[in-house]
């Protein structure tokens, strides 16, 4: 579903002023950052200063190293990430006509890839964590294929299915036409 990729940069500066993803189907960029004015030269220091409403609530997320560590087991391969998630593992060997490529468990999240480059299909599964209230998947369509429902995110450059089953949460992705991920989706769980 990717056509393309445009890239516009400042030769003078090396400095990229334009990033554009095309889909295949449409004319125009579905992703795009311009950089338009851009003045060089030193940046006053109250130009670096953000500004809240008062009403604005901050969370503290702590260091930066605290959010790239690592929070549980990892492991790589199907017997160790089997026997190190804390749920039945369902990866199938092949799904949507691609075979498994990797398979890795970390922070207690499962991801197995299938198919190189852009066309790569990705299955993510991880115990589910109870939402109190309405969740943003309640915004999402729903697809049902093979007695399995699932929401649905579609972009021009791709589509998405989660679902839970068993205590498990699926997310289903890749560069794929909607129908062509959905057929997958009674493979899985």
């Amino acid at each position: 579903m990717l056509g393309s990729i445009a890239l516009t940069w400042d030769a003078n500066h090396g400095t990229p002023l334009r990033a554009a993803v095309y889909a295949s189907a449409t004319a125009g960029p579905v992703l795009e950052l311009d950089l338009g004015n851009v003045v060089y030269g030193p940046v006053a220091p109250s130009d670096l200063q953000a500004t809240f409403p008062t009403s604005a609530t901050v969370v503290d997320l702590g260091s930066v190293e605290h959010l790239t560590t690592t929070h549980g087991p990892s492991a790589s391969g199907l017997g160790a990430v089997a026997a190190a998630a804390v749920f039945s593992v369902v990866s199938p060997d092949r799904l949507a006509g691609l075979a498994r490529s990797d398979f890795s468990l970390r922070d207690g999240t499962v991801i197995a890839r299938y198919g190189n480059g852009v066309d790569t299909v990705v299955l993510i599964e991880r115990k589910t964590v109870p939402e109190s209230g309405r969740g943003f998947l309640d915004n999402l369509p729903t697809v049902t294929v093979g007695g399995r429902t699932a929401h649905e995110l579609r972009t021009a450059l791709g589509t998405a299915l989660i679902w839970n089953t068993g205590g498990v949460t699926y997310v289903l992705t890749g560069s794929l036409p909607p129908a062509a991920l959905e057929s997958a989706l009674p493979a899985v769980g």
